[in-house]
């Protein structure tokens, strides 16, 4: 796992410690602060995929495309 994933996964992990030890209290700041942070991990890991990984997933995707045209011809 990269260092950022480890480093998001030790946020939660002291977030939920934190909102059960003060009750809760800072759950839904820090909560929602995490999600935000989890969707702009996401979004930059795939901005970052290379060539090669895009043109997989193209292809995977083409692929599936044509079996459900295949299924549903009959």
């Amino acid at each position: 796992m990269s260092k950022t994933l480890i480093g998001i996964i030790a946020a939660f992990a002291i977030t939920v410690g934190l909102a059960v030890w003060v009750d809760n209290r800072i759950a839904a700041g820090v909560g929602a602060l995490l999600l935000f942070v989890f969707i702009l991990f996401g979004y930059v890991s795939n901005k970052r995929a290379s060539a090669e990984n895009y043109r997989k997933a193209e292809r995977g995707a083409r692929q599936v495309r044509d079996e459900i045209a295949k299924s549903s011809k009959g």
